[in-house]
């Protein structure tokens, strides 16, 4: 693994300007038969925001990077932060998506490598390719940890994410435990809109039934609609080292977002007419994360703190 760090830093140290200065601290991302990419690029834990140099965000954490659906993965940059893209741009890996070592295929391997296609697909450490070692291809470089300011949205480090506008509230559906990482998954941008029964095994079984997120206000939904909610957010959403635990209104608030005093087609949150949309009523879960239908044990509920702190919501339709 030491050639491959070498030869990222080497790289990272004739590259752009700005990451030269950190180049030593530059790590392959990689896998040999010794040691993982988990191991080496430190990617375990919740971890940080990964980007493109001079680009877009790759993965919101360490998680989000390992689970073989980047955010972006049409183009990419190099170590100059020039734009790369292309379904032939394979790049070496020798990894599972989740960043262990890909039994057969690891860098290093006499025969055969593994490869990742950035911009073919979905992204991911794992692409469908393996070549022979003598095939030349890039390598991923990730740097050091950098901290940016961002934007606090928990001002006061009381623990409560500050609202400020409908789309803050209605982003808070992606977020049920209040700690500021909005949901992802296969659920991601779908509401429950009740119960059914099946036959699961000759029993009879609750489950959910779902429909796409109606997402009154019309914008992006689950974590792209959490993210353009709370934009250019500072790490961990500005929390203190506790984490957050919900959310609280330092504002009043008015659903009659076109101010002709009443609830019309005209207003965001109108919803052809349902109006807003409740984050949890009853049984009917209003927003999920990863579920599997039937799986008590993976169904998400709000369970965080909500303070009003006397403000208002005003003209709610539902």
């Amino acid at each position: 693994m030491r050639d491959y760090n070498q030869f990222v830093r080497d790289r990272a140290a004739s590259g752009h300007a700005a990451i030269r200065g950190h180049s030593p601290r530059f790590r392959a991302v990689g896998c040999t038969q010794a040691v993982d990419a988990l191991t080496n690029a430190s990617l375990s834990g919740t971890g940080v925001p990964i980007y493109y140099l001079n680009g877009n965000k790759v993965a919101d954490d360490y998680a989000d990077f390992l689970d073989g659906n980047w955010d972006e993965s049409t183009s990419g940059r190099n170590q100059s932060g020039t734009s790369v893209s292309g379904a032939s741009k394979d790049v070496w890996s020798g990894c599972e998506d989740d960043g262990t070592v890909d039994g057969p295929r690891y860098l290093g391997h006499s025969s055969s490598v593994r490869a990742s296609e950035p911009f073919a697909g979905s992204g991911g450490l794992e692409g469908s390719a393996a070549f022979s070692p003598t095939v030349r291809l890039s390598l991923y470089g990730l740097s050091p940890v950098y901290q940016t300011q961002g934007v606090d949205y928990d001002s006061d480090d009381d623990g409560l994410i500050e609202v400020v506008n409908l789309a803050q509230l209605n982003a808070i559906r992606w977020d049920l435990d209040g700690d500021g990482t909005p949901i992802s998954g296969s659920r991601d941008g779908m509401v429950a809109t009740g119960w059914q029964y099946v036959l699961k095994d000759g029993k009879q079984e609750q489950v959910l039934t779902w429909e796409s997120d109606p997402d009154a206000g019309g914008g992006p939904r689950g974590k792209a609609g959490y993210r353009a909610a709370f934009p250019n957010a500072a790490f961990g959403m500005g929390c203190p080292s506790t984490g957050c635990k919900g959310y609280e209104l330092t504002a009043n608030l008015d659903f009659d977002t076109n101010s002709n005093d009443q609830a019309d087609s005209g207003d965001t949150y109108w919803n052809n007419g349902q109006g807003w949309l409740p984050i949890m009523e009853g049984k009917h879960y209003a927003a999920f994360g990863s579920i599997t239908l039937g799986d008590g044990a993976s169904d998400r509920v709000f369970s965080a703190m909500f303070e009003g702190n006397r403000h208002t919501i005003a003209k709610p339709v539902h």
